[in-house]
């Protein structure tokens, strides 16, 4: 199924449940914001469940599966409330994807050049993605930042992200098993000490 046919089934799903009246452009910014929440929920499930739970079991993969597709539905309502239609998005979408072809991203290193954030860790697993701390947070997961000058690390925040009071910013390793990053390499000695990795 092409992504007009999608559109159309959330058109259709509104119009039966007597939604459509609320697809609006006012109301465009609900459906993204719910959209965030889905998101939110596929990611709870790689945080509990792991990579590998999402590969074998079926179970674990359906109800991933599911919470794409919720949110992806929302954004269906989001484009219609401020009716963006396929032909639109499909073109734009080609058009960013060919200047991506063209692009060095040499924009995104130096956006995290000299940041010192090292590793990102959720649940006691190091992941290597420096950036994935911020996807977290515009998801809605609890992050931490561990650094040894906290109110530096906190202009720094405060630069890169955009809701970064819901940011926490300490000089030692949190207790709780929330999402939290390490800003140098003292720090990561000490978590990898706290989650018993060698």
């Amino acid at each position: 199924m092409e992504l007009a046919g999608f559109l159309k089934m959330q058109h259709d799903l509104a119009v039966e449940k007597g939604w459509i009246v609320g697809r609006t452009p006012e109301n465009g910014p609900f459906s993204l914001l719910w959209s965030m929440d889905e998101l939110g929920e596929a990611i709870s499930i790689i945080k509990k469940k792991g990579s590998d739970g999402i590969m074998e079991n079926p179970t674990v993969r359906e109800h991933f599966i599911e919470e794409v597709a919720d949110h992806l539905m929302y954004i269906f309502d989001m484009m219609e409330c401020y009716g963006i239609t396929a032909d639109e998005f499909t073109d734009i979408y080609v058009k960013k994807f060919e200047r991506n072809l063209g692009r060095s991203w040499s924009e995104n290193g130096a956006m995290y050049e000299n940041v010192g954030i090292k590793k990102a860790v959720i649940d006691g697993r190091f992941l290597p993605d420096e950036r994935l701390w911020e996807l977290l947070v515009r998801a809605g997961v609890k992050v931490t930042v561990v650094a040894e000058d906290p109110a530096a690390m906190r202009a720094v925040i405060d630069n890169l992200v955009n809701d970064s009071a819901k940011v926490a910013v300490t000089d030692r390793a949190p207790a709780d098993d929330g999402a939290f990053v390490v800003c140098d390499a003292e720090s990561l000695e000490k978590l990898r000490h706290l989650f018993g990795e060698e």
